[in-house]
């Protein structure tokens, strides 16, 4: 098996949850996520999406043009980011979870919410052999553990 890399990110959250009846064109649709000037949307429920950015940029008032169609709830503190890379990146997580992450089935710009170390994880694929979890902050540690150990010898 070849080489996995794996870090903490810091990363601006914004959980977008729209209103009955709103429209949402731009966003994207289920198990997709979309590029949207300088922010990445992920499909994380019927009418809701995980909106992020660098750390740097102001994501809720970016967002707040949103507030008459949905709810908007900050979720950077709530929230570790984990980018997970390398060409055993894919098999690695494959052997975690119950998706079926064949590049035909969970290609680039794909997510999923999945099982990961007995721990709910939103997985997003930016990247050929780049993988990103998004977990609760109160799980990180462990989720951090078992990546470390995971990634022991790949």
């Amino acid at each position: 098996m070849s080489a996995v890399e794996w870090r903490r990110e810091n990363r601006a959250l914004v959980q977008v949850l729209a209103r009955r009846g709103a429209e949402m064109p731009a966003f994207p649709r289920p198990g997709r996520a979309a590029a949207m000037g300088g922010m990445t949307a992920l499909r994380v429920q019927p009418d809701g999406w995980m909106v992020m950015a660098a750390p740097e940029v102001p994501l809720l008032d970016r967002l707040r043009g949103l507030a008459g169609s949905a709810a908007l709830v900050e979720q950077s503190d709530g929230r570790a980011v984990f980018r997970v890379s390398g060409d055993g990146a894919r098999d690695m997580l494959a052997r975690a979870c119950r998706l079926d992450l064949h590049p035909r089935v969970f290609a680039v710009g794909s997510c999923a919410s999945t099982l990961i170390a007995q721990v709910n994880v939103l997985l997003y694929q930016p990247s050929d052999s780049v993988f990103e979890l998004l977990v609760s902050s109160t799980l990180a540690q462990h989720l951090e553990e078992w990546l470390r150990a995971a990634s022991v010898g790949c």
